[in-house]
């Protein structure tokens, strides 16, 4: 590397240190002012999790319950019998943060030039920045499932195999995230911590026959008896391309269009023989997973919101649990983007990306979230 390469490079360094310290601090300082700000929920499921997490402590029933999500309870039951509302919202933040800082572990583990961006790009997440003050399952999942993606790529097994373990205890997704790193266990002949995988599901299935007061029937089939998806979702279905649709305003229409770009880099990069690659070479595999489950996830729940499976009710949502693997997908597409142009301000595309919901929110305000008729019906009621 010449003299010169270097400077641009510790200059690069330095900005992009700078960027994203103000960038998280206007983030958090935006979500702290909306959680306090926001008289209500983003979503009715929102209270319900809040409720159980609210009560864990007192009433242990809510934490091995299969809508509360032990995983979630126990994250935020302390915060929240503390805290109440505020201490819920505000252990989000810590979560989404915590994601960030991962986001940012993983591209520098995989030598992906400018990683600070792809942390950018994250925070400027218009749906994740509305979880960051909400009470749903999304973002603690998230924080999850890119854990065990650096465990993986950094070939820490029996982390990987650990944090598998917790992922059905987080949202039904889990159980999908355990078969694929089953695979993944198998194909790199780490036999012993297979094990490890069904740890939190008969933990969950022993905690919960307990707390019901030891049922009569065994302990292994508690979680069956007491699992209330069907088969069959009660929500109907709808078109098979509302996810990609909506895909803009979860990660926003700059990253949107960058991820694409991405997409086909770590394709391109992987080309004559993807396939072979991928089995052979862990770097590559890294590469190309940071599309492949994405987009997997956004193939899988498009067919069961077309189907009308498994509770899905197609909601935008969904896609924020592999968020991460958008924002890593977006700095791969603008490092792609700079090789092909003489573009050299990255951190414009950043500001422009966190711009477009502020100017959103002024034209048509969402946040801060404000009670609706029925609410104030409900709390003029409970009065």
């Amino acid at each position: 590397m010449s003299e010169t390469t270097e400077l641009e490079d510790l200059s690069a360094r330095r900005i992009d240190r700078r960027a994203l310290v103000i960038t998280t601090l206007i983030f958090s300082t935006l979500s702290v002012w909306m959680a306090i700000a926001s008289k209500d929920f983003l979503e009715a499921d929102a209270v319900t999790h809040y409720l159980a997490r609210r009560f864990a402590l007192e009433q242990p029933l809510h934490i091995v319950g299969v809508w509360s999500r032990p995983l979630c309870v126990l994250l935020y039951c302390i915060p929240s019998y503390f805290g109440g509302l505020i201490g819920t919202r505000f252990t989000s933040l810590a979560l989404v943060l915590l994601t960030m800082l991962v986001t940012l572990r993983v591209a520098r583990n995989m030598n992906i030039p400018r990683p600070a961006l792809a942390a950018g790009f994250l925070l400027t997440s218009p749906l994740l920045f509305a979880h960051s003050f909400s009470e749903l399952t999304e973002v603690p999942f998230a924080l999850l499932l890119i854990s065990a993606f650096w465990a993986y790529e950094s070939k820490r097994f029996w982390l990987l195999a650990l944090l598998t373990s917790m992922a059905p205890l987080g949202r039904p997704e889990g159980f999908g995230i355990i078969a694929i790193v089953a695979i993944a266990l198998i194909l790199h002949r780490r036999f012993i911590w297979l094990l490890i995988l069904p740890l939190g599901l008969i933990a969950w299935s022993i905690a919960g026959w307990h707390v019901f007061g030891g049922p009569p029937y065994p302990w292994w089939e508690w979680l069956a008896m007491n699992w209330p998806y069907s088969a069959d979702s009660m929500y109907g279905s709808g078109s098979a391309f509302k996810l990609i649709g909506v895909l803009p305003a979860v990660v926003g229409p700059i990253a949107f269009g960058l991820i694409w770009f991405g997409v086909w880099r770590v394709a391109r990069d992987a080309f004559p023989s993807p396939i072979k690659r991928f089995f052979t070479h862990h770097e590559t595999r890294n590469k190309l997973l940071l599309a492949i489950i994405p987009l997997g996830l956004l193939v899988a729940h498009s067919a069961l919101w077309t189907f009308g499976k498994m509770a899905s009710n197609g909601e935008p949502r969904y896609l924020l649990i592999v968020a991460p693997f958008w924002a890593l997908l977006a700095l791969v597409g603008v490092n792609a983007l700079m090789r092909r142009t003489r573009f050299a301000r990255p951190w414009l595309l950043v500001c422009l990306a966190g711009a477009i919901p502020v100017v959103a929110n002024v034209v048509y305000p969402s946040f801060p979230i404000r009670q609706q008729a029925d609410d104030r019906l409900a709390v003029a009621v409970v009065a």
